[in-house]
């Protein structure tokens, strides 16, 4: 039942068991895969050729609001890599010798194609935060586990405290948060195109309005605070030593990374995002 003439036999005969009549049909919506939507050979073609009539195909709102968030989402480097990060911990933490010793929440799957996965994932982490890095932590204090259980925590979780993993995080959640609403009213049944088109205009505009430097510093100052448990948002300090080349000279300024350049860094990073 995977070929489109299989689907709109199906369609037919699934019509007019409920007694509906297909001619009475007006318009068509489906996703946007070749299957459903293709001008040749796709059901909304097919369809309209056995009914002998102009019906009108529509991709599915919903669905195309799931692709632009998806795609832009990989289209920056820096989140795709945050995603990367945390689809190593679902896999890391589903290894029956991890899970044993995991106390937090299950780490969510992500769905490729469904941003709802997205949003879920990051949730869990930004509520487990606490219980994932101390079980990073412990797995790498004990021999017992191995060197590539071991090895593989000593890079999680440094990529976890990285100065940037919070705050993607915390960015991400906010915008995923903000479309749930009417992700789920795209879903209802008396859900109409004009009403679909409307919903879709008013996310638009509550995304662009996140796009400027109060709403920067609102996730800055999250991530911060979800930050408090480790010494600050920074990556671990290591000791440093002077320059030797420098011994001769006035340094009249700091030669390494401070917070605020990391806080313009990430503020680069979220207007880019917006860009996409």
């Amino acid at each position: 039942m995977g070929d489109a003439q299989t689907l709109t036999d199906t369609i037919l005969a699934e019509l007019n068991k409920a007694g509906l009549n297909p001619s009475k049909i007006l318009s068509q919506v489906y996703d946007g895969a070749s299957l459903m939507s293709g001008k040749v050979g796709g059901v909304q073609m097919m369809l309209q050729e056995k009914l002998k009539k102009d019906i009108p195909y529509v991709h599915c709102l919903n669905h195309q609001l799931h692709l632009v968030v998806v795609h832009t989402m990989s289209s920056e480097g820096a989140v795709k890599d945050f995603f990367n990060v945390c689809n190593s911990l679902y896999k890391y933490c589903k290894k029956p010798t991890i899970a044993v010793h995991y106390k937090g929440e299950r780490l969510k799957r992500l769905l490729e194609q469904r941003w709802t996965g997205h949003l879920a994932t990051v949730l869990v982490i930004l509520k487990n935060f606490k219980e994932i890095t101390s079980l990073l932590t412990e797995i790498d204090s004990v021999r017992a586990h191995g060197p590539e259980l071991r090895m593989e925590a000593v890079g999680l979780l440094r990529e976890m405290t990285a100065s940037s993993f919070l705050f993607i995080a915390n960015f991400v959640h906010e915008v995923l948060a903000l479309l749930d609403p009417p992700n789920k009213l795209l879903q209802r049944e008396d859900t109409d195109l004009w009403a679909g088109l409307s919903i879709v205009a008013s996310a638009k505009h509550c995304v662009q309005k996140l796009r400027c430097d109060e709403g920067f510093t609102k996730v800055w100052e999250k991530a911060s605070e979800s930050a408090s448990t480790r010494a600050s948002l920074t990556t671990p300090k290591r000791k440093r030593t002077a320059n030797k080349t420098m011994f001769d000279y006035l340094v009249e300024e700091t030669t390494g990374q401070r917070e605020d350049d990391i806080e313009t860094e990430l503020k680069r990073l979220y207007y880019r995002t917006w860009i996409q």
